[in-house]
């Protein structure tokens, strides 16, 4: 792969942040960034988030690892 025409080669991990505290995310994103990787593979489980039928928590009212909009405007603060 190439990016602005200068060889890149990713080094992914997936980050589940529905199994991790809130508190922990970024530090957790941060132990990543140490060990060289530089793309997150981010999975958004559907029924995780979909609490009731039609019903659905992407801020965390039901479960604070349910706040999907906090950890994405957050993370992208932090690039």
């Amino acid at each position: 792969m190439r990016v602005d025409g200068v060889p890149f080669f990713l080094h992914a991990a997936q980050f589940d942040y529905f199994r991790i505290p809130p508190d922990l995310w970024f530090r957790s994103l941060d132990r990543y960034r140490e060990l060289g990787i530089n793309t997150i593979d981010l999975r958004i489980p559907w029924n995780w988030h979909e609490i009731g039928d039609a019903e659905f928590d992407f801020d965390g009212h039901t479960n604070p690892r349910r706040n999907l909009r906090g950890f994405c405007s957050s993370s992208l603060k932090n690039i």
